[in-house]
């Protein structure tokens, strides 16, 4: 990006920020760093997350995760943490601009908000009424563990009474095998951080009933307007029961299962996968999941399951071929769809991976892929010679040439004509001719560097593009590429020669293919006139 642009991006009264994809800021204008209190090099290369509020970094994390190429979220309020420490509220919009050459992150404008929303406080009537219009049962408790209120949703949810539930230890909810919850629960309220939890345990209801919930417990106790432990409790009782009948299913069905841990380590298998790819379960055990893909899906694939884990995404998803006991010939191919189902974040968590054998359209998708590449390829390429037609030679030459209008190559376009090539036709026949025109387009493109371009225009009219220095190189080349050409051929037992009359034009003037082609047409017409004439000077 110019000066210009960054001047202009400066100016502007939205801040812009350019963040790559770890998450960190890559560039900010001077407007966004002022809104954060910050000097723009004291931003770059910060993470994103260290300068919100802990309440809004998940939401902005899942926002810039699930973000397609292309595509901007709608604005979303954020609290930033300025440089003195205050908190301040700022309207963000990102737009995905991962796969730009020049850009490679997320462009994120920021403009300052009200400042009364940073600072805003609910009444407690009205924050009450909020919390008790949910459906999610909601606990407030000391540091000790005994709770202080209690939302609505605890007669709704439970059957107990308001004045029933507060007063009492939370430790008296829950069943007695889940106590090691409440221990686990304890343990991460010691600290006056804004530490989190998500746990899974069983509460009683007033008719002595256990039903499951998943608790998401935050701890306030060092926050001087909470001082205690908020716990939002979801009744997940038919949401469990279901998942239950739907495992007993999973383990007769034939779709392959694969249980692993947070860093992707086989823990078990059901019977299904060991049937797909004919290994017992013991010899999975301890292996890594993702070690058979190559290490750029490898990466992404680990990247995916850290999102995973984090509980940003869903689902993590690859295609690997299996690395079995019976060789690659074996090997299948299998699509893996990796879900978090363990709900207890103070454990790593565990992930199961659904496997689906796609051997047979991996190998069709492989087969579809090479027939349309040997499509392109015919298209773009002379059955005779077999370089390039003239419909490649304007594929691949053009790009090339708005290119270096940017990077400043000099380029050389050399129009080739072969001489005296229609007494070979007429002595030897048509086959003769395609035997020497073959001949030729083989000499030209063992004559260039690689990365140079040969086709064949038309006839036994040939193209070469290449980059030269200058117009003293390309001259070289062409001198050098005439006497390959007149080099004797092997027609009908006989040897024979043919001429080249080669016209040069350089992209100094234009970036325009068919003004080079015209110019260097010229150019070879001239050379054919002034040998002929001098030809004539010598019979004369």
């Amino acid at each position: 990006m110019n000066r210009t642009a960054f001047g202009i991006l400066d100016a502007l009264p939205d801040g812009i920020m350019v963040v790559d994809a770890d998450v960190r800021i890559a560039w900010t204008s001077t407007t966004a760093a002022r809104l954060f209190g910050h000097q723009a090099d004291d931003l770059v290369g910060r993470p994103v997350v260290e300068l919100l509020h802990p309440d809004d970094q998940a939401l902005a994390m899942i926002g810039f995760s699930s973000l397609e190429p292309n595509e901007t979220t709608p604005e979303v309020d954020l609290r930033i943490r300025r440089q003195d420490d205050s908190w301040g509220v700022v309207a963000v919009r990102a737009a995905n601009r991962l796969d730009h050459p020049d850009i490679a992150g997320l462009v994120v404008a920021v403009r300052e908000n009200s400042p009364a929303l940073a600072n805003s406080a609910v009444s407690n009537d009205r924050l009450r009424t909020m919390l008790d219009t949910s459906s999610d049962l909601t606990l407030l408790l000391d540091r000790d563990g005994v709770v202080q209120w209690a939302s609505a949703a605890a007669t709704r949810l439970l059957g107990h009474l308001r004045r029933e539930v507060i007063g009492r230890p939370w430790s008296a909810l829950v069943h007695p095998d889940d106590q090691d919850v409440f221990a686990r629960f304890r343990s991460a309220t010691e600290s006056d951080g804004g530490g989190r939890s998500l746990i899974d345990a069983r509460l009683v209801d007033r008719q002595g009933e256990w039903r499951r919930f998943e608790l998401h417990v935050t701890n306030r106790v060092g926050d001087p307007t909470v001082d205690g432990i908020i716990l939002s409790a979801r009744d997940v009782t038919r949401l469990r029961d279901t998942e239950n009948l739907l495992w007993q299913a999973i383990e007769k069905a034939q779709l392959g299962v694969v249980e692993i841990d947070a860093d992707g380590v086989i823990l078990s298998a059901n019977d299904a996968l060991t049937r797909l790819i004919d290994e017992p379960a013991d010899a999975m055990t301890g292996r890594v999941l993702g070690e058979a893909l190559d290490e750029d899906e490898r990466l992404r694939f680990e990247r995916e399951l850290t999102l995973l884990r984090s509980g940003l995404i869903e689902v993590a998803r690859t295609e690997l071929r299996w690395p079995g006991r019976n060789g690659a010939k074996r090997a299948p191919w299998l699509s893996l769809r990796v879900s978090r189902v363990s709900s207890d974040s103070s454990a790593p968590p565990r992930l199961m991976a659904f496997a689906t054998d796609v051997t047979v359209q991996k190998r069709d998708a492989t087969r579809s892929r090479a027939e349309r590449q040997a499509l392109v390829r015919e298209s773009n390429h002379d059955p005779l010679t077999a370089v390039l037609n003239r419909r490649g030679l304007m594929q691949r030459i053009r790009p090339i040439l708005e290119r270096s209008a940017l990077s400043h190559e000099t380029l050389a376009l050399l129009f080739v004509d072969l001489d005296d090539f229609k007494t070979i036709n007429d002595r030897f026949g048509h086959q003769a001719g395609d035997i020497v025109l073959a001949a030729v387009a083989s000499r030209l493109s063992n004559g260039v560097r690689a990365g140079d371009i040969v086709g064949r225009y038309g006839g036994d009219e040939f193209v070469v593009l290449a980059r030269v220095a200058d117009r003293h190189e390309a001259a070289s080349l062409a001198h050098r590429l005439a006497g390959q050409i007149a080099e004797p051929f092997t027609v009908e037992s006989e040897s024979r020669t043919v001429g080249a009359s080669i016209g040069i034009a350089l992209n100094e003037h234009t970036a325009s293919v068919d003004r080079l082609l015209q110019e260097a047409d010229a150019a070879m017409y001239r050379q054919k006139r002034s040998r002929q004439t001098n030809r004539g000077s010598e019979r004369t």
